[in-house]
């Protein structure tokens, strides 16, 4: 089991890494696995992905590929996106919350491949 562990964590932070996201999607699934149900494991995603996204940052911000200025622009009202998905995850019960993952997962691969 620790092996598992530590292989989630190094996919995790290379797949943030390489794609700038998705990190987190990949926990998600990765902790399902583990066994928590899908409230916990959206929640832990979100623990882990934080430090990792916060080096992946570290690297893209010194190679020059941040735009600060939309970062800066952005960040406030995701913070309160952020306080109200977290709010409203305790509510939804996690058969839906499995949905709305899986519809959002499927919106952005027909997404990406079509533009």
């Amino acid at each position: 089991m620790k092996l598992r562990k530590i292989l989630t964590g190094a996919i995790v932070g290379l797949v943030n890494g390489f794609f700038g996201a998705c990190g987190g999607v990949v926990a998600v699934f990765m902790l399902q696995k583990f066994g928590l149900d899908a409230r916990k494991a959206h929640a832990a995603a979100v623990g882990i992905i934080l430090p990792i996204s916060a080096v992946s940052l570290i690297f893209y911000f010194v190679s020059g590929r941040v735009d600060l200025s939309l970062c800066l622009a952005v960040i406030p009202a995701g913070l309160v996106g952020a306080v109200v998905g977290s709010l409203l995850l305790k509510k939804i019960k996690p058969k839906f919350l499995k949905l709305l993952f899986a519809a959002l997962m499927i919106y952005s691969g027909i997404t990406l491949i079509t533009r």
